[in-house]
């Protein structure tokens, strides 16, 4: 025979569940001068250098050499430079090639505006095409990227000589526009 079960009269209660403890505060940074951090040797405050504003000053003053730089953020290639007596002339379209509306997304009324980014060398031809703002279907994105690839421009000239020139364009894809 089996024993009878406990009563649950005199059964203890279950321990307490673990109580967590909440997540340290975080730790205040403290950037810039201090009336401790002064210099060695002198009276001064110590002024903070190099990369301490990602955190807090040292008590004293570090040898600028000595601090690490920090890595420089990257720059981007401006498209115009502007100059004082320097006659500018932007690409013009010969033709524009209207982008093929993806049948697919026709029957199901989509809609959609890709903008496109193109290199157009000094004789007018696009050299490469890039997709600043896609649409959610990539159909259209790639419909956009095939017109722009197909489009011929006069060259922008500097002082009438041919350079090469980055433009930006949208392609809209409209169902009422064929």
């Amino acid at each position: 025979d089996l024993p009878p079960p406990a009563d649950p009269i005199d059964t203890p209660p279950p321990p307490p569940a673990p109580v967590a403890e909440p997540p340290p505060a975080p730790r205040r940074r403290v950037v810039g001068i201090s009336y401790e951090s002064t210099v060695a040797g002198g009276g001064g405050p110590a002024l903070a250098v190099g990369n301490t504003r990602m955190g807090q000053a040292a008590p004293t003053a570090v040898e600028p050499s000595a601090v690490e730089k920090l890595a420089p953020e990257p720059n981007q290639r401006a498209a115009v430079v502007p100059t004082t007596g320097v006659t500018l002339s932007k690409p013009v379209r010969l033709s524009q090639a209207p982008p093929p509306y993806p049948e697919a997304l026709r029957a199901r009324g989509l809609e959609a505006d890709v903008v496109v980014l193109v290199d157009i060398a000094p004789d007018g031809a696009v050299t490469r095409v890039s997709i600043l703002r896609p649409a959610a279907e990539p159909e259209f994105n790639e419909a956009a990227a095939q017109a722009a690839r197909a489009e011929r421009f006069t060259p922008a000239t500097r002082d009438g000589t041919p350079i090469a020139y980055t433009l930006k364009f949208t392609y809209r894809f409209r169902l009422g526009e064929a």
